[in-house]
């Protein structure tokens, strides 16, 4: 049986150094979603929500291809290591409650491939990331100057079905994580109550996301 990231230190720092890449390919990865397809969504809550306007469709040039699939937002790649996120800018204020349906159907060694909730986007670069792994494990990074930090991991019982529905909901300065709507834990660290929010898609496969939701009292 194969042995997920978490578990193998070099495919752990291998994600660890690709996420750490992410906030640097932030000006590419715009003019790169610019010269995509700007065609419309709609505005169907079911589909993805306040993300609907950002979110690019076609081949980019960074060899993403992104589309519509029903109520699902699909992210495909076939080169390892690559990485993509779509962020909806500066977050409306409030408390927010964010949350995504993700299904990762990894194309290489499944521990390699993750996809789930952009989290705390800010300059520095800080911003979590709350993933999906092919290996159907559920993770929390975090990123800050430092470099990548694996706050979390688990799976089992705890991250059922073929499409898992994740959760970040801000509380006084911390954050609660859910997995299918079930809590599994919280934190209260620097980054957490601000920043931009979206999706993330990492390593070579099909990411389905439906249902996102960025919700505030």
């Amino acid at each position: 049986m194969t042995r997920s990231l978490f578990q193998r230190p070099a495919r752990r720092a291998a994600l660890a150094a690709l996420l750490a890449f992410l906030p640097l390919s932030i000006a590419a990865m715009a003019a790169a979603q610019t010269a995509q397809t700007a065609a419309p969504l709609g505005t169907d809550p079911a589909a993805m929500g306040p993300l609907v306007p950002f979110l690019p469709t076609g081949t980019s040039p960074d060899g993403w291809t992104a589309r519509v699939d029903g109520n699902a937002y699909v992210l495909e790649n076939a080169k390892p290591g690559a990485a993509k996120y779509v962020h909806s800018g500066t977050p409306a204020p409030g408390p927010r409650a964010l949350s995504v349906a993700v299904k990762v159907q990894a194309a290489g060694a499944p521990g390699d491939s993750a996809a789930g909730l952009l989290y705390g986007l800010a300059p520095g670069p800080n911003y979590y990331a709350f993933v999906l792994t092919g290996e159907r494990q559920a993770a929390l990074f975090r990123r800050s100057p430092g470099g990548m930090e694996r706050l979390m991991a688990l799976g089992g019982d705890m991250v059922a079905g073929d499409t898992v529905t994740l959760g970040i909901t801000e509380k006084e300065g911390a954050i609660a994580l859910s997995v299918n709507g079930r809590e599994v834990a919280a934190l209260s660290q620097q980054g957490t109550g601000a920043g931009a929010a979206g999706i993330i898609a990492i390593g070579a496969g099909t990411f389905r996301f439906g249902g996102f939701r960025s919700q505030t009292p």
